[in-house]
């Protein structure tokens, strides 16, 4: 039997995947990138209403780098600690 640890123990408990809403965040992230590239391809033909965006996006993109690697890290961090977390701590009764 898998997930059995001995004779007579209950199986251990596995987590859910995750996959879908993982994959629905970076679809996101993703989108609002190329959106953002566009933007800032595309600013000549902009509407009078939309002509600072382009100014605007390019003082902030360097601190949405550091943000997004920021991110990517962090949550590689909690990734790596939690795989390897002892089972037992994460069991409610």
């Amino acid at each position: 039997m898998t997930g059995v640890s001995g004779s007579g123990a209950a199986p251990t408990p596995q987590p859910p995947p995750h996959r879908g809403v993982r994959g629905v965040v970076v679809l996101l992230v993703l989108g609002l990138c190329i959106i953002i590239v566009l933007l800032l391809l595309l600013a000549d033909t902009l509407p009078p209403s939309m002509v600072a965006l382009p100014g605007h996006l390019q003082r902030i993109a360097p601190y949405g780098i550091v943000a997004l690697i920021g991110a990517v890290v962090g949550l590689a961090e909690i990734a790596s600690t939690f795989l390897n977390y002892p089972r037992e701590a994460l069991r409610t009764r």
